[in-house]
């Protein structure tokens, strides 16, 4: 393998999405929630670029879910 002569990666990264909320507590200061957010990405470097005259794409959907206090 060639060597990258300290080569810098560049990820860009964009996502959007939808977020479902629900809270609970004494207060209604505690909320879940469930979001989905598809996802792209792009890698690209020098190094890359010469030695693979291409860069790398990544695409797909993030699923999350947790409690917030």
């Amino acid at each position: 393998m060639p060597d990258t002569n300290s080569d810098m990666l560049t990820i860009l990264e964009a996502s959007f999405g939808l977020e479902l909320r629900r809270r609970f507590g004494a207060q209604r200061e505690k909320y879940w929630y469930v979001n989905v957010m598809p996802s792209v990405q792009q890698w690209q470097s020098e190094w890359m670029t010469a030695n693979m005259a291409s860069s790398a794409g990544f695409t797909g959907t993030n699923i999350n879910f947790g409690l917030a206090w």
